[in-house]
């Protein structure tokens, strides 16, 4: 709809001399600004939630803007507020080197940074001059995590800059047309390299390989007795939803980044087949600037099999040890894996398999690679646990001096489950950690040498003495909206 009326007001404007001219952009705009209304969130998001479509959709949007400006046609307050708001969006959710991260259908990452010559003067925005700059012309962005409410990206980032520790998290609904089946997926950017991917789209052809790549299994987050997260619509891919403020928890602050999000809209690979008991949910906290905590409980009932996935860059390392995983490229880069969890849990490194599909990665139309797939499986009955540490590194020579333990968490000198609640000391160059999540909890609960009553409680003690606490009594009343 968008390009047809974009035709209907090039028409006019191009033929002014025509009797019909007038009404025809009469028509146009108001049906420019129905259109917006409906295909894009308060939030700045476009609701096919595709990161290659929003940046297609601002071109084109762009593209009506110049032609209006150039021909003497006005256009509405409410089209530019629009326009600026998905430049905003697409800004924040950026990767470091500028690139776009690929959250469901799309082809080859794209260069973001081009776009923003054009609307950093239109609309004035120092921040776009920055970024479009790489930095070298106008002010930081004011904010460097960033969570969307109604799109559902939660961007987690230590700084602006081709150095930053990133991760962005797809907590959002199914989208129209262009969804995967990915809720809660993330990729993972640390040093000026990808290391956790989305695996990305390969082809529109209906075959094997197109459900693969749309499916749970090619993405950064979990499967259910080999069944797919099952959310897209059967009849008509097109529809959306209105726009809807989602209840998930984000929390950004100078010390952490939190999110906690779920996904219980049914596991099956046909409609006919849903497993509709199964909730899972997952938490991250982000320490900045080090370091991310991934906490995952499936809850539902009976005995489970349950794959948490981790998908990975073809030209990295990948070695195991034990459940712990080392990914790292041969200049240096690298992450760690670590799992806290090991208990009824089998590791598998899966790469370029056919039977079944696993361990692809797509980075253009028509192009797949074998790529190397972390999969840890758990078995039995449910609730099931994953805990793990994500650290990313620039050099190997770092990492020999980050330590880290499990803390027991007690209630009433009683051990509380993992399910309910975490804790851990962690150590690097700089300083120590003591963390505690325990959301849906009340009353005294002690980890280590700590007592707390909060839900997250974030404990940093420097080299030099300082101590800088963090702690949330109750996470569903702190948790915020975006706002620029």
């Amino acid at each position: 709809m968008l390009q047809e009326t974009f035709g209907l007001m090039a028409i006019a404007g191009v033929f002014s001399e025509f009797k019909m001219s007038d009404q025809w952009l009469k028509i146009a705009n108001s049906r420019l600004d129905d259109v917006l209304k409906k295909e894009i969130y308060p939030d700045g998001g476009y609701n096919e939630l595709s990161t290659f479509y929003h940046r297609f959709v601002i071109r084109i949007l762009q593209q009506i803007a110049d032609f209006a400006e150039a021909n003497d046609i006005p256009l509405s307050d409410y089209f530019y507020q629009q326009l600026e708001g998905m430049y905003t969006f697409l800004m924040h959710v950026s990767r470091p080197d500028g690139m776009m991260p690929q959250i469901n259908d799309g082809f080859r990452a794209k260069e973001l940074r081009k776009l923003y010559d054009n609307p950093a003067n239109r609309f004035a925005r120092d921040d776009f001059h920055y970024f479009g700059t790489k930095g070298a012309e106008g002010e930081e962005p004011r904010k460097r995590s960033v969570g969307f409410p109604y799109s559902g990206l939660y961007v987690m980032r230590s700084e602006w800059g081709d150095e930053a520790r990133y991760m962005i998290v797809d907590a959002g609904p199914f989208g129209s047309a262009h969804g995967h089946e990915d809720k809660l997926n993330f990729e993972l950017f640390a040093f000026g390299k990808p290391f956790v991917v989305e695996s990305g789209t390969y082809t529109y052809k209906y075959n094997r390989w197109h459900r693969y790549f749309e499916s749970s299994f090619a993405h950064n987050t979990i499967v259910v007795d080999n069944r797919s997260q099952l959310r897209q619509p059967f009849e008509d891919r097109w529809t959306h939803d209105p726009a809807t403020k989602l209840t998930n928890v984000w929390i950004s602050n100078d010390i952490f980044d939190y999110l906690e999000a779920t996904y219980d809209e049914g596991y099956g690979n046909r409609k006919e087949d849903i497993l509709t008991d199964i909730e899972h949910t997952r938490r991250i906290l982000f320490v900045k600037p080090h370091y991310w905590i991934l906490w995952d409980t499936v809850e539902g009932h009976g005995s489970r099999s349950v794959n948490q996935l981790f998908h990975f860059p073809p030209d990295v390392h990948v070695k195991e040890r034990g459940t712990d995983v080392r990914v790292a490229y041969d200049d240096g880069p690298e992450l760690l894996l670590l799992n806290l969890n090991p208990a009824r849990l089998s590791l598998r490194k899966i790469e370029g398999a056919e039977e079944p599909i696993q361990g692809w990665f797509s980075p253009e139309y028509g192009t797949k690679l074998k790529a190397p797939v972390i999969d840890f499986e758990s078995s039995g009955e449910l609730p099931h646990v994953f805990i793990n540490l994500l650290v990313p590194f620039k050099g190997s020579n770092e990492s020999k001096a980050f330590e880290y333990r499990q803390l027991s968490v007690t209630q009433d000198a009683q051990p509380m489950d993992k399910s309910h609640a975490i804790a851990m000391a962690v150590k690097s160059r700089s300083s120590r950690d003591t963390i505690l999540i325990a959301p849906n909890t009340t009353g005294e609960k002690r980890f280590g040498q700590n007592v707390s009553t909060s839900q997250l409680a974030v404990i940093r003690e420097y080299r030099d003495g300082r101590v800088a606490k963090m702690e949330i009594d109750d996470l569903a009343k702190v948790s915020e909206s975006v706002s620029f």
